[in-house]
């Protein structure tokens, strides 16, 4: 998977932001509130998403190696 940009900072339409995450537009609607744990701005139709907090979940989906995987020996 190719490293992700910085985010750009105007908000971005579901396409914009499904393209800079690098998944389909389905998969975004799933992640989106109130179902899933990415934060939309919604009036009506219309629908944007913050860059700020696509690169928040981006950091939060990382996985993260735990402290007995680190140890010698382990």
């Amino acid at each position: 998977m190719p490293p992700v940009a910085d985010p750009p900072s105007a908000l971005l339409t579901r396409r914009q932001a499904a393209a800079w995450l690098s998944i389909s537009e389905r998969k975004l609607l799933d992640l989106t509130a109130p179902k899933g744990p990415v934060p939309v701005l919604r009036d009506g139709r219309w629908v944007r998403y913050d860059p700020a907090d696509l690169a928040h979940y981006v950091e939060s989906a990382k996985c993260r190696p735990t402290a007995l995987a680190t140890q010698p020996g382990a």
